[in-house]
């Protein structure tokens, strides 16, 4: 199926499942803009993946409402449009038993996984979307 003229946004995009989605996407002519919360882990991916087409990099913290807004806005700019979220940001704690678990721990695996799921979404799903 041809992506052509179609946008993805890959949150996680930067590693793993998410860097493997935008690989295939880009192949399949979308253009892709991944984004990671770690800005070199973004260009690394954006360097590797350029080759096969069109993509862009955002550093990105999920768990962080302002900024998911502010990357959807600057896609939306960009691009006019943003046809596929895939929401691949995730994260877990080290500490993952019972007596070790910390709130820290606790708040940010939170923060990535259910509440940056929700702000991605929210930024995209229509009735929200921010376009024209």
């Amino acid at each position: 199926m041809s992506g052509t003229g179609r946008v993805a946004w890959i949150t996680g995009g930067a590693t793993g499942i998410g860097l493997a989605t935008a690989e295939m996407l880009t192949e399949r002519g979308w253009s892709v803009v991944v984004s990671s919360r770690r800005g070199e882990n973004v260009e690394e991916a954006v360097r590797k993946i350029t080759p096969k087409g069109k993509i862009e990099g955002i550093a990105l913290d999920v768990s962080k409402a302002d900024e998911v807004e502010a990357a959807a806005k600057r896609i939306l700019a960009v691009h006019g449009r943003i046809d596929l979220l895939v929401n691949s940001a995730g994260i877990n704690t080290r500490h993952r038993n019972w007596p070790d678990l910390t709130r820290e721990g606790w708040d940010q695996v939170i923060g990535i996984n259910l509440n940056g799921l929700l702000y991605c979404m929210r930024e995209v799903l229509p009735g929200h979307c921010h376009t024209g």
